[in-house]
């Protein structure tokens, strides 16, 4: 399992040298995130998979500089599937493309997303993945010390509405 994390840990540092070479940028600034020691005990030491996901977003980030949209998109699905926090840079990845394409490429995204989590759709699963979902939404509150005096002055108002 660390070798395998490793060698994508490597292999996303090779493609984010290309993204910067693609942007004109200092091969050296990949350095930052490729090198720095958090980074590497997080990802090999307590083998998370948050680094895995990473390199497979720089290759989507530098196929789509290529205009390889079905290379982008499969590279996407795949970091999708390891953590659902890629969803978020999706659509920023398609602005890049044009309407039809970026159609195209979501459209690949989402099949590929769908297509994978068939393997764990059954009644056990489903209801564990929501019950997480409701656990996050519900017990979790971050950045606490703005959201509960904020929730407090809100419970206030509401009670004080006719």
């Amino acid at each position: 399992m660390r070798i395998l994390i490793i060698f994508t840990h490597v292999l996303g540092g090779w493609a984010c040298i290309q993204i910067l070479k693609i942007l004109n940028k200092d091969i050296r600034r990949s350095a930052w995130l490729f090198l720095n020691p958090l980074v590497i005990i997080e990802c090999t030491g307590n083998l998370h998979f948050e680094g895995v996901m990473l390199s497979l977003i720089l290759f989507a980030i530098y196929f789509i500089m290529k205009s390889k949209q079905m290379a982008s998109g499969l590279f996407l699905t795949a970091a999708i599937h390891i953590k659902l926090i890629p969803l978020l840079i999706a659509g920023n990845l398609a602005k890049t493309l044009s309407i039809r394409k970026a159609f195209v490429y979501l459209s690949l995204v989402l099949l590929g997303v769908l297509f994978l989590f068939l393997v764990f759709i059954n009644i056990e699963n489903s209801s564990r993945f929501f019950a997480s979902l409701r656990l996050y939404f519900s017990t979790f509150e971050f950045n606490s010390a703005l959201v509960l005096p904020l929730s407090e002055i809100l419970h206030s108002i509401a009670k004080g509405l006719p």
